[in-house]
């Protein structure tokens, strides 16, 4: 056995000098934190900094019903219609309306009782509750308008006219809810000899007549008690609107078909407030030309001091072929089509006329230049089994401001759509009857987004859908 050497086993402390004799170089700081890094750390991400929110301020938010008057809204459904408390139960009814709207089958979608009916449980609540809001805030920001004035100092021997061009049931239920929000006081006073406070038109090509039924009666019936009911609230029990307060008439017309004497008679000889509640999109994407042609007898036949309303989702557009490129599509929004149609600009003189002529003057003019983009949020608070949405919407207030030179259409209908579409042609691009919006949906998708984009009875853009029990 060898010899034991400690000087051949032991090493310098800190390492053999450098031959060359230089100062050696210091040890690197650790990259990371001193601490655990064994097999089971987990290192935390580095801290970001949040990402900006995204301001909403330009958007104006609308809220001008109470939330009473707003839960009356969901009730009167709620009573009608008792099948929403089984909500889940009309998933395949809702799946088959919503592919027949896909499809653009109308008369599918809306041609039995029962799909009404779900149609009504499901989209109308929304509908109606963005639509009163607006009504609601164009009476407070309007009141200079004939139509306003006419409502809110209504004494009952001169109702009030609305004509509303859509789906009736939603539009039942906004005025209804605009009536108690700005008639409360004489709504509780009021007896069975008072007159008419509003004459209410519903117009559509649909047979909607069973569900504004069943809406009318539960608005002007008193709720049902249990029998183990008070006294008291027995005698507290009373309609959200008495019967003679609302006169309501439910036409069933097409009115892309209707001629100047049914908008007349529809319209009658006061001023009158005629609106197009998510609406005028579905029109267009049936067809251009008729469209602008039912507003060029609107403008014909509504008196002077009438107001249009119209509300759409925002940026709205129309999409069809272009002849010139080939399988191109050219998109027009459906607010730059309103005005050619109600607002058409102003053509050069020509040089034959005389130039101190005077100007013709237009028969519409804007209520409102800009902020036309606004939005409604669910508040809370509301009480309802089936699904909500919050809504942005764009609208578009015109009033009449001459209806003495009225334009000259003929009554006959087939020849007025004739003209009316050569006239309508000057400004406006040329479409199929058939071309419109391509519409896509998740199948699983119940919130259907895609059909509100495009009008037909949805609420513009839906931004999150709740449930609320």
């Amino acid at each position: 056995m060898t010899k034991f050497k400690r000087n051949a086993q032991s090493q310098p402390k800190h390492g053999h000098p450098l031959s060359s004799g230089a100062s050696k170089a210091p040890v690197a700081p650790p990259v990371r934190r001193p601490g655990w890094t064994g097999p089971s750390y987990i290192r935390k991400p580095a801290k970001q900094t949040p990402a900006a929110v995204k301001e909403n301020s330009s958007i104006e938010q609308i809220q001008s019903l109470s939330i009473k008057h707003q839960q009356l809204i969901l009730d009167t459904v709620r009573t009608a219609f008792p099948a929403v408390d089984e909500f889940s139960a009309l998933r395949p009814v809702l799946h088959a309306v919503r592919e027949a709207l896909e499809q653009k089958d109308y008369y599918k979608a809306f041609g039995t009782e029962e799909f009404l009916e779900a149609y009504t449980i499901r989209w109308s609540p929304s509908r109606a509750l963005t639509t009163a809001n607006v009504l609601a805030w164009m009476c407070s920001e309007m009141g200079e308008a004939a139509w306003v004035k006419q409502f809110f100092h209504d004494d009952g021997q001169k109702p009030s006219k609305i004509v509303c061009i859509g789906r009736g049931g939603s539009d039942l239920l906004a005025c209804a809810a605009l009536l108690k929000h700005s008639h409360q006081s004489k709504l509780d006073e009021i007896s069975h000899e008072d007159g008419t406070l509003v004459d209410l038109n519903l117009v559509d090509r649909h047979d909607w007549s069973g569900v504004v039924t069943k809406l009318q009666h539960t608005l002007t019936h008193a709720p049902p008690l249990s029998k183990y009911a008070t006294a008291k609230a027995h005698a507290s029990n009373v309609p959200a609107i008495p019967s003679q307060v609302l006169n309501l008439a439910v036409n069933r017309l097409d009115i892309l078909e209707s001629g100047s004497t049914d908008l007349a008679v529809m319209i009658g000889p006061n001023p009158a407030l005629i609106t197009l509640f998510f609406t005028l999109h579905e029109l267009y994407s049936i067809s251009i030309p008729k469209t602008t042609a039912f507003l060029l007898r609107l403008t014909s036949e509504a008196p002077k001091g009438s107001l249009l309303l119209v509300v759409d989702s925002p940026g709205a557009d129309v999409a069809l072929s272009d002849s010139s490129n080939k399988g191109q599509e050219k998109r027009y929004p459906i607010e730059w089509l309103l005005y050619q149609a109600l607002l058409p600009p102003k053509r050069r003189p020509s040089a034959s006329t005389d130039s101190e002529e005077e100007e013709e003057k237009p028969a519409w003019a804007k209520l409102i230049d800009g902020g036309h983009e606004k939005e409604y949020k669910l508040p809370a608070g509301l009480r309802f089994p089936g699904s909500l949405e919050n809504t942005r919407l764009q609208e578009e207030d015109l009033i009449v401001l001459d209806g003495d030179d009225p334009i000259v259409i003929p009554d006959d209908d087939n020849s007025g759509n004739e003209i009316a579409d050569d006239d309508a042609a000057e400004h406006l691009p040329n479409e199929d009857d058939g071309a419109g919006p391509s519409i896509k949906a998740d199948e699983n998708d119940m919130s259907l987004v895609p059909i509100f984009n495009n009008g037909l009875g949805g609420q513009g853009i839906a931004d999150d859908t709740v449930c609320l029990g």
